[in-house]
């Protein structure tokens, strides 16, 4: 899909189009989608809703080598200035925790 979007600064096509669809009802955990999970320079850290969340990242012993607050929706993050080798990525708010391992090229 593509998307184009005008405003007062003029008009954006984007290639990369990313929807999210929120159920009516009774609210859900959130659904985290962290991708790519073999990283050469970045990558991206994303909900399914529009909650303000945390991202924390640990490398192997357990040290914390970075942290961004205020994310919200989609974030990408530069790994480009790492090590390489295996980190944890912990993402988190109020309501939810979760955390995925990370494989740094």
């Amino acid at each position: 899909y593509k998307a184009t979007v005008s405003g007062s600064c003029g008009t954006e096509t984007s290639s990369n189009v990313y929807v999210y669809v929120k159920k009516e009802g009774k609210p859900e955990d959130p659904q985290i989608f962290i991708w790519p999970t073999l990283v050469n320079d970045e990558f991206t850290v994303a909900l399914n809703n529009d909650l303000n969340y945390t991202i924390l990242l640990y490398d192997a012993a357990g040290k914390l080598v970075m942290r961004k607050e205020n994310c919200r929706y989609q974030t990408i993050i530069d790994a480009a200035g790492l090590a390489g080798g295996v980190f944890i990525v912990t993402v988190y708010n109020q309501d939810f925790r979760k955390s995925v391992k990370l494989i740094k090229k």
